[in-house]
C-alpha cells in the first residue's frame, strides 16, 4: 500500500500530543501545550523515518527509546533526574495502555488501508474524521482524568512572604500546602521550606562558602561544616518525613521574623532545600495552612 507522509506525520503528531498530554495530566505536571506539541511533532517526524528502508538504525530499540526520552524531554523539560524519570515512565505507561488498545481494534476491526511497521501505525483517515475523533479523544480524556487527584484546573493557593533573614528582608512566593505539618519540634515555630538558590544572598559571605562547597542535601554535614567554620546560632536540623523518606532531616536557619501578607510578624525556621520547587510549583517555597 502507498503511504502518504502528510497523512502519517499528522497522524503521529495527533497520537503523540494525546499521549504526552495524558501523562502530564496524570503527573500533575504544569501543561505547556507549545512544548508538548514540539515533543509530539519529534515523535510524529520519527515515525515517518521508520518507513524508509535504509534507515534501519532507526528501527532499534535503543533508537525508540532515545526518542521517546527526547520527547518527553522536549515536552516536560528536566527539572531533576526523578522529575523526569517519572513523568517518562507514566508516559510510556500511558503509551503502552494505548498500543493495546489498537491492538485489540487491529484484532476485531481493523481500518482499511492501514498498517503498522516498525510499532507506528499508518492509516488513510479523511480530515473531517481525524478532527472529529481528535475532539473526541480528548474529550474523553478530559472526562477519565479531571477527578484525578491534584487536577484541578485551579493552581494551589499562594502567600506572599517577607522573609527577614540576618537582617534583610526577602520577598518569596510560597505555596500553601494543605498537607504541610512541618514545624520546629523545640518551639512549635512554623518551618517554611525554600530553595537555597533564593536565600543565598542574605546568608553571611562565609555561610554562603561553605554551603557553595557542600550544599544542603545532606544537612547533618552541612551543620557540621558550618560549626566548624564558626557559624552555629540560629541553626538547627528538622526533622521530616515525605513519599519516600521516613526519616529526613533539612537545615534550618532561625529567622528574624517571617510575615505572611498582611499578618503580623511571626518567629518561624527557614528550611533549605536543593529541590526545585519552582520548577513543579512556579513558587519558590513552600509553607503549612
Amino acid at each position: 500500500m502507498a503511504v502518504y507522509l502528510d497523512e502519517l506525520f499528522l497522524l503521529n503528531l495527533v497520537i503523540n500530543y494525546l499521549l504526552l498530554l495524558s501523562a502530564a495530566m496524570l503527573c500533575t505536571a504544569p501543561v505547556k501545550r507549545p512544548r508538548i506539541l514540539a515533543g509530539a511533532a519529534v515523535g510524529a517526524l520519527y515515525a515517518c523515518l521508520t518507513f524508509f528502508p535504509e534507515l534501519h538504525l532507526f528501527y532499534t530499540f535503543l533508537a525508540k527509546m532515545g526518542f521517546s526520552a527526547l520527547m518527553c524531554l522536549i515536552a516536560y523539560g528536566f527539572h531533576s533526574k526523578r522529575v523526569f524519570l517519572r513523568r517518562t515512565l507514566v508516559f510510556y505507561a500511558v503509551s503502552f495502555a494505548f498500543a493495546g488498545a489498537m491492538m485489540l481494534l487491529f484484532r476485531f476491526a481493523a481500518p482499511e488501508n492501514s498498517a503498522v511497521r516498525n510499532g507506528i501505525l499508518y492509516a488513510q483517515i479523511s480530515s473531517p474524521v481525524l478532527i472529529a475523533a481528535t475532539a473526541a479523544a480528548y474529550l474523553l480524556m478530559t472526562l477519565l482524568l479531571k477527578h484525578t487527584p491534584g487536577l484541578s484546573e485551579h493552581p494551589p493557593p499562594r502567600a506572599a512572604l517577607v522573609v527577614s533573614l540576618y537582617g534583610k528582608d526577602l520577598e518569596l512566593e510560597a505555596m500553601v500546602d494543605t498537607g504541610n505539618r512541618l514545624c520546629d519540634p523545640l518551639t512549635n515555630d512554623r518551618v517554611v521550606l525554600v530553595e537555597y538558590t533564593w536565600v543565598r544572598s542574605a546568608l553571611p559571605q562565609g555561610m554562603r562558602a561553605v554551603l557553595d562547597v557542600f550544599g544542603v542535601a545532606d544537612a547533618a554535614e552541612a551543620l557540621r561544616m558550618l560549626a566548624s567554620a564558626g557559624y552555629c546560632e540560629g541553626l538547627r536540623l528538622v526533622p521530616y518525613t515525605a513519599v519516600g523518606t521516613n526519616r529526613g532531616l533539612l537545615l534550618a536557619l532561625r529567622a528574624d521574623h517571617i510575615r505572611e501578607g498582611e499578618s503580623p510578624p511571626e518567629s518561624a525556621l527557614v528550611a533549605l532545600t536543593e529541590t526545585r520547587l519552582s520548577e513543579e510549583t512556579g513558587c519558590c517555597a513552600v509553607i503549612g495552612a
